[in-house]
């Protein structure tokens, strides 16, 4: 921001400098960014405009714009030599504003940096052109861009109200000596400036002020709007610094717990996110695996009878979520091992061959053939009788039918690869079976199949194959 120790005057002359030319500028003079063609300035006085060019001058090292008879005053002075007067000086600049023409005054983010604006001290202002202002800045130390054109502009801000909510913020600037904006905390809480009302300002100009620079849609007829609103104002200068009271320490606060979360979440956020997904994941799974552990079974309704019925024709399906769904543990069913390397089997050979190579005993017994396939086997369970022995105890008698022998065959059972190239070689067993259950709640599950005796080989039959085998 430029100040006021920056004008000076020197044989009547009163120049503005604009910045300490050192060693590296005569390398890199700035001055070759300046074209030819050089923009002018704009005079804003009793209602007229007036363009000039002004020279530019070196003056002890600093390059220095000379204003000829023209006396001067920066923004920086509303907080200081001219904060009395601030409002007036704020009016005069709008009525500039509406001579000249948005347009002609090329805007930077709908604002102007502080470096172009200045007070003529007999009444008028000066915009400088944006070319002596980008001079300005290059000559100035690191950081002048901030107070002079960055804090300045404020992003929820309407577009085309920009120019006046500045001077909406200069009105602020004035009372408190800083920008509404200036903060790093009011920048990170989303242009939250510290409210006037808090202090001992008139309450009808904090409130205008406060309201204001909270302003996020543009309002019907806005500069109608702002016209009256400024020309209705009292400035009243408050007796104490609008800033210093309970309430905006308070504020402050909350300003400073806010950006504490922001930033945690910031640099925390992630790895929060991506671990709350594991652990709701892991979740997921565990109440997903409780509710089907803990789920009744299909066979819910059914008697121990039923169940077990239901058990030995799953076994001839191939059906092993049916063998072992009426389990209290599903390792406990017999059949688990060998039902699913049967399935597997069946199904890989279906896939391939598109063939069901595998049929029960009663599926092959009710079509009533003498023959079978070639390419088939039977498997599975035939003329089951169930016996109650209790409420919780069932034995069960059937014959199981096998195309692999379960024990030891003797030698002279034994037939040639020859013979069996005729005929399937079908070994069928006597099984008893004790099944015991448990009641739990309006449902029965199983808890044990044990054999009461070994399985008794009681036929070994040959079936002879189809002379046709692609059936």
């Amino acid at each position: 921001m430029i100040k006021e120790e920056d004008i000076f005057k020197k044989n009547n002359n009163s120049y503005l400098m604009l910045g300490t030319m050192d060693k590296n500028h005569y390398y890199n003079n700035p001055l070759t960014q300046i074209s030819s063609e050089r923009e002018k300035s704009f005079i804003y006085k009793d209602g007229k405009v007036e363009e000039r060019i002004f020279d530019i001058q070196m003056i002890s090292n600093n390059l220095c714009l000379n204003l000829k008879e023209l006396e001067i005053s920066t923004v920086s002075s509303l907080a200081t030599t001219n904060k009395k007067d601030a409002l007036n000086k704020i009016k005069l600049l709008y009525d500039a504003y509406n001579a000249i023409g948005k347009k002609k005054l090329n805007l930077k983010n709908g604002i102007l940096p502080l470096s172009r604006i200045y007070f003529i001290s007999d009444g008028g202002v000066l915009i400088i052109p944006e070319q002596i202002q980008s001079l300005i800045f290059n000559l100035r130390p690191e950081g002048f861009n901030n107070t002079d054109y960055n804090y300045w502009i404020c992003s929820i801000h309407p577009q085309h109200l920009k120019l006046e909510l500045q001077l909406v913020q200069f009105m602020y600037f004035s009372l408190t000596g800083t920008g509404p904006f200036f903060s790093e905390q009011s920048r990170a809480c989303n242009y939250s400036a510290i409210p006037l009302f808090f202090g001992s300002t008139d309450k009808q100009l904090a409130s205008f002020i406060d309201n204001s620079l909270k302003m996020k849609t543009l309002p019907n007829e806005y500069q109608a709007w702002f016209t009256k609103s400024i020309n209705s104002l009292n400035w009243i200068i408050p007796e104490t610094d609008p800033l210093n009271n309970i309430k905006a320490e308070e504020f402050i606060t909350n300003q400073n717990n806010k950006i504490k979360k922001s930033t945690f979440i910031k640099k925390k956020g992630t790895p929060i996110a991506i671990i709350s997904l594991v652990v709701i994941c892991v979740l997921y799974f565990i109440i997903h695996l409780i509710i089907v552990k803990t789920a009744p079974p299909n066979t819910r309704g059914m008697s121990p009878s039923q169940i077990t019925a239901y058990y030995y024709q799953a076994q001839n399906n191939l059906d092993l979520e049916g063998a072992t769904d009426s389990f209290v543990n599903e390792k406990d069913c017999p059949i688990k091992q060998e039902l699913a390397g049967l399935f597997v089997s069946s199904k890989m050979r279906q896939a391939y061959e598109n063939k069901n190579t595998i049929i029960s005993p009663e599926t092959w017994l009710n079509s009533g053939d003498e023959e079978i396939s070639k390419d088939m086997i039977i498997y599975g369970n035939s003329d089951l009788s169930i016996e109650e022995k209790g409420p919780l105890t069932i034995v069960a008698t059937s014959l199981l039918w096998n195309a692999n022998a379960y024990s030891e065959v003797d030698e002279e059972d034994l037939i040639s690869q020859e013979t069996l190239d005729d005929f399937l070689k079908v070994y069928i067993y006597q099984q008893i079976q004790e099944f015991q259950f448990i009641q739990k709640k309006d449902y029965y599950e199983i808890i044990s199949v044990t054999n009461v005796e070994p399985a008794k080989l009681i036929e070994t039959r040959e079936i002879p194959f189809k002379e046709d085998s692609t059936n």
